[in-house]
């Protein structure tokens, strides 16, 4: 049985890519055994995992304890659905297995809802997991081990914890943010937004975040500032300023703005602002960093 370890790349991937080619497939809507409507958005904000039954299975009588352990030790970060695939008496089937095996993650018998998006199963027990916005991450068919749960707790845990954490930190020390940037004989990357701007979520998410994460090779040192914003930070010269102070000593008016700064405040490159507009962005990106790196190491020698 195949492992889930690195389908936390794999979910991380999808969420990051503006557009992909092809699109996964969505969790979808479900009723539960009670006729209760479940709308897939409820789901939304944590890893849910599908698993797909009949009560004649033996090896689904052997894996729903299991799924019961794994709903039962991490709800704070995943959901389990069970959906049944019986074509007669299904509801009350259904039921029963519910008290056999003291179930208490949600149970439904709207299988036609799942083979919709997810078409027909090529086996019994089949397992899905749908990450953190309900789009398919992993698929499996047979009897899952004990490692393979084990896996997909660890994996609910890591989406979790990459939620948690901020895509680009907000700037609270320039000082500080420009000696780990010259360290790493990098560029001090700032990202100027405003609020509700949507073209600044997706540089953020998109092309800022895998930066920091160091998913190039090179991990690098963005801030983001906050145009209007009052949160009070540490210059570049140590002095305290709210971000829109900032924003105004670096003549950032406008959300999307990157500039790329050496620890005095140097530009290295040409500020990029806006958006996304005509998928060139990335490239746009990966030339300012260059020219940034270069100049940096021209200053050097």
């Amino acid at each position: 049985m195949g492992r889930l370890a690195h389908a936390v790349l794999l979910a991380a991937a999808l969420l990051l890519q503006a557009a992909p080619a092809l699109a996964a497939p969505q969790l979808p809507a479900f009723r539960t055994l009670d006729g209760a409507a479940v709308p897939a958005a409820s789901l939304h904000g944590k890893v849910t995992v599908v698993a797909l039954f009949s009560v004649t299975c033996p090896f689904c009588m052997n894996e729903a304890p299991k799924l019961q352990k794994l709903y039962r030790d991490n709800r704070a970060t995943l959901n389990v659905v069970a959906v049944s695939v019986d074509r007669v008496d299904a509801v009350a089937s259904a039921r029963t297995w519910t008290r056999k095996y003291g179930l208490t993650h949600p149970v439904t018998a709207d299988h036609a809802r799942f083979e919709a998006v997810l078409g027909k199963p090529k086996g019994i027990p089949s397992l899905y997991v749908f990450d953190r916005s309900g789009r398919l991450a992993r698929t499996e068919v047979g009897e899952m081990l004990d490692e393979d749960f084990d896996d997909i707790a660890r994996y609910a845990q890591a989406q979790a914890a990459l939620a948690a954490a901020p895509a680009v930190p907000l700037a609270t020390d320039l000082r500080q943010d420009a000696i780990a940037a010259k360290r790493s004989g990098t560029p001090l990357v700032l990202f100027f937004t405003l609020p509700d701007c949507t073209y600044c979520h997706a540089v953020r998410q998109n092309y800022l975040a895998p930066l920091v994460r160091g998913e190039a090779g090179q991990g690098y040192v963005v801030r983001e500032i906050v145009i209007d914003g009052q949160r009070k930070a540490a210059g570049l010269d140590g002095k305290a300023a709210t971000h829109r102070e900032l924003a105004r000593q670096f003549k950032a008016r406008f959300g999307p703005t990157v500039l790329f700064v050496d620890a005095s405040g140097k530009a290295l490159a040409p500020p990029l602002a806006g958006g996304d507009t005509a998928g060139m962005y990335g490239a746009y990106l990966d030339g300012r960093l260059a020219a940034a790196r270069s100049q940096l190491a021209g200053s050097v020698n």
